[in-house]
């Protein structure tokens, strides 16, 4: 049996966001995800080191639990090198992370 692929970005259209937690102390951003499909039906996006969130909730497209796409850049700030995550939502809505590192979290390995 072939080992299961990691997920990537794409992986993400059609996921639900359940939800948004941050941890103030540290920068942390956990977002929740649940795809619904066998080979990763929970996923959490992880940014740490996040030194900017912007979450709009305005539904310009109607409402929506949904992700449409997900991008990924790399950015020089006075803050150094950051990444930066655009989640559009099929809402219409974009939560924007820049942080240190993020990454994809799958099954077993995911935080509480």
């Amino acid at each position: 049996m072939a080992p299961k692929k990691e997920p990537t970005l794409d992986d993400l259209h059609d996921a639900t966001l359940e939800s948004i937690h941050m941890d103030w102390e540290h920068g942390d951003v956990v977002l929740s995800l649940r795809k619904g499909s066998d080979s990763w039906p929970m996923l959490q996006m992880i940014a740490s080191g996040a030194s900017l969130v912007v979450c709009t909730r305005q539904a310009p497209w109607g409402q929506s639990v949904s992700v449409n796409s997900v991008t990924a850049s790399r950015v020089e700030t006075q803050r150094g090198t950051k990444q930066v995550v655009s989640m559009e939502m099929q809402s219409g809505d974009t939560i924007t992370l820049e942080a240190d590192f993020v990454r994809l979290q799958t099954g077993a390995s995911l935080s509480q």
